[in-house]
């Protein structure tokens, strides 16, 4: 079988710091991606940022041969968000991809938590996703690609836009060009 490849394709992974979001960040460059690290570095309750944990994993995909940037910014502000899909235009040249992971954790007891945290849960998880995506959703559909209607290749900018659509809810499984 025939491995998945993203070569050359420009991958925006928020959250990429630790975690799940690191483990995207390192199977994109793995598999030929250019990848933006975006992440703020905080612990799991939100508190405490650092852009280490971002520049470690571009350290780790550079170290193994792939390419990388990262962004220490927080995806719960809109022009930060923002930033985060500029920047990878604006190295790359283009963006194919974004892989919406950054979060924190309440850590609490529901009726020990308060309506602040859970809007700064809502900031992060909710918006954040909102606000990357309606960023960089410009770039996927001013791009006619070809996909598959009714089995034959179809060039379309609706296609592009189902297809950037459809990335956030399962992995590519056919990929034409």
């Amino acid at each position: 079988m025939n491995e998945l490849r993203f070569d050359d394709e420009v991958v925006v992974v928020t959250g990429a710091g630790r975690g799940v979001g690191r483990s995207h960040a390192l199977s994109f460059a793995a598999r030929g991606a250019r990848v933006v690290v975006a992440d703020l570095g905080v612990q799991v309750d939100g508190s405490a940022p650092s852009s280490d944990p971002a520049h470690e994993v571009v350290g780790e995909i550079s170290a193994n041969g792939g390419e990388a940037i990262a962004r220490y910014c927080s995806v719960a502000d809109e022009d930060s968000a923002a930033a985060i899909v500029a920047a990878a235009v604006d190295t790359y040249g283009r963006i194919d991809a974004v892989v919406n992971n950054a979060g924190i954790g309440l850590g609490g007891l529901f009726a020990d938590t308060d309506p602040q945290q859970f809007r700064t849960l809502m900031d992060v998880h909710y918006f954040g996703t909102l606000y990357v995506t309606r960023a960089a959703w410009p770039h996927f559909v001013s791009r006619p690609t070809v996909c598959w209607s009714a089995g034959w290749p179809t060039p379309s900018i609706r296609c592009s836009a189902h297809r950037s659509a459809a990335a956030g809810r399962r992995p590519p499984s056919r990929r034409v060009r």
